[in-house]
């Protein structure tokens, strides 16, 4: 029976199965050769321009924006004069979560479809080595079987190779943003605070490009005695996530970027339930009919007492919905993708699925032997990382921006080129590397334009994550290599 049900046609004189094997590979390849290049589509237009940020939210229900001063320190912008039809900007929406979507789908099939090509060359090979044998030795009718059962399962493979998804290393999957363009250095946090919150990386991403521009320093004066960090969260704000050191000026851990995100994070999951029973109960008032993101948005944004009033908002607070819209209509969460493993070291690290995230225990990484650093530091993992791929370093290395001089008078080498398991000593507050201790990190991987993947951890959070340095940043000489 052929694949429509009808009978079989039968073979023209003298042809082999051999022949109908070779027949199906080249079927199979002119139809692999029709599929359209996957090119990535052009880029969208720029996202719109920060705009001027509110001030956080009071205690309680009477929040009202507060204008911060351009002069405060500030990244929030306003774009000023900026209009688009209602129309062309649901259309922009639209197009960018359909090619947001697209975008995984299309990496997806332009991998399997390379495998695919690659398998049928194969299977191609040996359907032509076995015609020539089949050729040459017609008489050995014991090897004709063995010989077709080798094409069949080469083509089995083929049509695996076709169906299974590729995951790239590196992917982030439903942690990473895919609508807002992020900075490298970045996207860690975008990540953990897409991690710690459950909300989508892209909401994450679009909140703080508003608000700081993706800056770990921003800071804007405001009544409230200020705003500081990646989602400029105001003293009140971060007492409630974090209350230790809250009292001190920057707040204990504001201004520490993954410190910042991670609980930054777990604030926005609180004031997304603390909105979701706010319009439970009231669900006859205009603003219970929104959707919960954008409910959140003007809480966070405005206060819940401005939410209340809905739909008379503040003017400032509508610009930003309109800068967040695309984000928001992605919608989902933080999703798992297939765990992975990245860099060049031995052994690689096992990642935790849909984050930039490393699993320590999967890894194997020895945190538990290490005694004289700090849980959660960044010399604590350093030393764990070092002592895993057998380059130990000393257990009193001091400060991270000691690590430097320390090596140097441990006889460690030091400078000169970058090579994989460097220890990487940070100065103080060289990029994003703490003011008081400076930062250190292990390289993982040594790309071909120059940049580097480094693994690190910090704030006291007990497992470590990924950044990618560019070129630029990692030759600095803010950063000293231990060898």
């Amino acid at each position: 029976m052929n694949r429509n049900g009808g009978p079989e046609a039968p073979h023209p004189n003298g042809t082999t199965p051999i022949d109908a094997a070779e027949r199906g590979i080249d079927m199979a390849w002119s139809v692999l050769e029709s599929q359209p290049a996957q090119e990535e589509e052009d880029s969208e237009e720029n996202n719109p321009q920060p705009t001027a940020v509110a001030g956080r939210i009071g205690e309680g229900l009477n929040g009202v924006p507060r204008r911060k001063s351009a002069t405060g320190g500030t990244m929030a912008r306003v774009a000023a004069g900026r209009r688009v039809s209602a129309h062309a900007r649901r259309a922009r929406r639209s197009g960018k979560a359909a090619r947001s979507g697209g975008r995984r789908a299309r990496s997806a099939a332009k991998a399997s479809t390379q495998a695919a090509r690659q398998a049928i060359r194969m299977v191609a090979r040996t359907a032509m080595a076995v015609k020539a044998g089949i050729t040459a030795a017609a008489s050995t009718t014991v090897g004709v079987p063995i010989l077709l059962g080798a094409v069949a399962v080469l083509m089995i493979v083929s049509l695996l190779l076709w169906f299974i998804p590729t995951v790239a290393a590196g992917d982030g999957g439903g942690c990473e943003a895919g609508v807002i363009e992020v900075p490298d250095e970045a996207k860690p946090w975008v990540s953990e605070a897409a991690r710690s919150s459950g909300l989508g990386a892209d909401f994450i991403a679009a909140l703080m490009e508003q608000e700081s521009g993706f800056r770990p320093d921003a800071y804007a004066d405001d009544s409230n005695g200020g705003t500081w960090g990646l989602l400029q969260m105001n003293r009140s704000v971060w007492r409630g996530v974090h209350p230790d050191g809250a009292d001190q000026t920057p707040p204990e851990g504001i201004t520490d970027p993954m410190v910042h995100a991670h609980y930054g994070g777990m604030y926005l999951k609180n004031r997304l339930e603390g909105v979701k029973q706010l319009k439970a109960a009231h669900p006859d008032m205009p603003f219970a009919k929104l959707d919960d993101l954008t409910a959140l948005v003007i809480a966070h944004n405005a206060g819940e007492g401005n939410l209340m009033k809905y739909p008379d908002i503040p003017s400032i607070t509508k610009r930003y919905l309109d800068n967040v819209r695309p984000a928001i209509d992605m919608g989902g969460g933080c999703s798992a993708t297939a765990g992975r493993t990245i860099g060049k070291l031995a052994p690689p690290l096992a990642m935790q699925p849909g984050t930039l995230n490393v699993d320590v225990a999967a890894t194997g990484t020895p945190v538990g032997r290490i005694t004289t650093y700090a849980t959660g530091q960044c010399t604590w993992w350093a030393a764990a990382r070092r002592l895993q791929i057998g380059k130990p370093v000393d257990g009193y290395m001091g400060d991270g921006w000691m690590w430097a001089s320390s090596a140097r008078k441990l006889g460690y080498p030091t400078g000169g080129d970058i090579q994989l398991g460097d220890v990487a000593s940070f100065t103080k507050g060289y990029l994003g590397a703490s003011t008081d201790y400076g930062h250190v990190a292990i390289v993982e991987e040594i790309k071909d334009n120059g940049s580097i993947v480094i693994s690190e951890s910090g704030g006291g959070i007990p497992y470590a994550w990924l950044r990618t340095l560019t070129k630029e940043q990692a030759n600095n000489p803010n950063i000293t290599y231990i060898h």
